[in-house]
């Protein structure tokens, strides 16, 4: 109980596990009845059990803007996010060429619990420095 978890397509907590159902509290505040039937039979994916989750953001960079100076100001705003974690340790590149720019690649780990607000916040962070950088072609990719 209290994990995060993904089953056929939704995701909220587990708040209990009874004989034959388990119940899940929605992030929007739904409560789904599953009966465990089809928890037997169909796969379920824990956000949470490792404790911390892997954030991957991508953007979409001009071919006008230098690659470091972009990945120089990318890890300055994840360094600056204290929702961060140190370790494993943060991963910005060079992801993919495009005819119209390039695609830098954030990725970052956070704790699983409250990975939502840390994803809001990071974007939020990086969004703003990137247009004080002047970088305004963003076609922003999470997962």
């Amino acid at each position: 109980m209290g994990e995060n978890v993904v089953i056929q397509g939704l995701e909220g907590t587990v708040t209990s596990i009874q004989l034959f159902y388990t119940i899940i509290l929605t992030f929007d505040n739904k409560t789904i009845i599953v009966p465990n039937g089809q928890l037997a039979n169909n796969v379920v994916i824990n956000l949470s059990r490792q404790g911390k989750r892997r954030m991957d953001i991508s953007f979409k960079v001009p071919y006008t803007m230098g690659s470091g100076e972009i990945i120089n100001l990318l890890r300055s705003s994840v360094e600056s996010i204290t929702d961060v974690l140190k370790e494993p340790p943060v991963r910005i590149g060079v992801a993919e060429f495009e005819a119209d720019g390039y695609i830098i690649s954030v990725q970052v780990w956070v704790e699983a619990h409250g990975f939502q607000d840390s994803k809001f916040m990071l974007q939020e962070k990086i969004i703003n420095d990137l247009k004080k950088a002047g970088v305004f072609q963003l076609h922003n990719k999470i997962s």
